[in-house]
């Protein structure tokens, strides 16, 4: 898998927390703005990485679908979101470098957004047309298979085996000194 090598991409990774040792991602965007959903509001974050490391950002809803995530000196990065579960999203990062786009998944209740990552490409997943299996990655090549692998996931009895504890948590932050 290929690492983001920006400071804006390296930093919406930490917040979409999509660096691990296996990864989903795609050559190109599978979700475009109109395949997008826009389940949480436009506002200024707080997001939690753990460690005592919060970060302010800004997520605008971008008209036609997605969202512009901003982070103050780093730059904006585009997020897609689509539903695949109750409360459960799989999101798409995508910023100009590389050619990798990466995917993770978010956990909604309210106000608050808790991020995991898919660790390893479980095997059941292998059945799936459209998905290739490399070593731990899932590497998609439509977006069926995308939102059919996270469906998969997040109903599996074992799904934390794969997501593993959460990496983070958006949370809508109402201060107005945050910026």
């Amino acid at each position: 898998m290929r690492r983001p090598n920006s400071p804006a991409i390296a930093t919406f990774a930490c917040v979409a927390s999509l660096i691990l040792a296996g990864c989903w991602q795609s050559d190109k965007p599978l979700m475009t703005a109109a395949d997008s959903e826009q389940p949480i509001e436009s506002g200024v974050y707080s997001y939690d990485m753990g460690n005592d490391d919060v970060q302010a950002s800004s997520l605008l809803r971008f008209p036609g679908g997605g969202y512009i995530y901003y982070v103050k000196d780093e730059g904006a990065l585009a997020l897609m979101v689509r539903q695949v579960a109750k409360d459960w999203y799989v999101l798409q990062v995508s910023g100009d470098e590389g050619p990798d786009v990466l995917y993770g998944f978010g956990h909604r209740e309210g106000n608050k957004v808790t991020i995991y990552d898919p660790v390893d490409c479980p095997e059941y997943l292998s059945d799936i047309k459209g998905l290739t299996i490399d070593g731990s990655d899932c590497e998609f090549g439509t977006l069926d298979a995308l939102l059919e692998a996270g469906r998969r996931i997040v109903n599996h009895p074992k799904r934390d085996e794969v997501l593993e504890d959460p990496s983070g948590v958006l949370m809508l932050d109402t201060r107005e000194d945050i910026y």
